[in-house]
């Protein structure tokens, strides 16, 4: 039912936290081995900062919304 889809969903959503974070990772290492200028890693960072806390904003809406219920 819809609990169901919420709660997967809501592993979806966690999933996709956690390749927002290897991804960073990542931009570390291709910084560090002279990949990417300081300005190019600055930028790709704050992007996935800005989609990290929009992820976290819809899970803790979608719980928040479940627990009302």
């Amino acid at each position: 039912g819809e609990e169901k889809d919420e709660k997967d969903f809501i592993k979806f959503l966690i999933n996709a936290l956690g390749s927002v974070d290897e991804t960073k990772v990542h931009l570390d290492c291709s910084q560090a081995l002279g990949y990417l200028s300081d300005v190019d890693y600055k930028v790709l960072v704050d992007e996935y900062n800005v989609l990290g806390k929009q992820i976290n904003s819809l899970i803790n809406k979608i719980d928040k919304e479940h627990k009302r219920y």
